[in-house]
């Protein structure tokens, strides 16, 4: 399971797989947050990220419209994006810069 923020839909998801099942197929602990892996492979501190300061290649190029499919549809466009994602290394950074 993966969510942006995944503290937001984990917490609902987890309480409601408990609560109508009695169980989670992805136990306690089962949910990857985007914006965390955003962070970590931009290299960034978490506090100075959002999807406004992502790449636009990253992200979906769907109008956001609160519906549950297109949402969904929505981060799973981002997810795939952040996980084929190779960001630039200080090195190639500091090469492309303008003189």
């Amino acid at each position: 399971m993966c969510g942006y923020p995944a503290s937001y839909d984990w917490t609902f998801l987890y309480w409601y797989l408990i609560r109508f099942t009695g169980a989670s197929p992805f136990g306690h602990s089962g949910c990857l947050d985007m914006k965390t892996l955003y962070a970590t492979k931009a290299r960034l501190p978490l506090r100075a990220v959002a999807k406004g300061t992502m790449p636009p290649a990253l992200l979906s190029s769907r109008r956001h419209t609160h519906h549950a499919l297109d949402d969904a549809i929505e981060q799973a466009e981002l997810f795939s994006n952040l996980m084929l994602w190779e960001p630039e290394t200080e090195t190639e950074r500091l090469s492309n810069r303008a003189p």
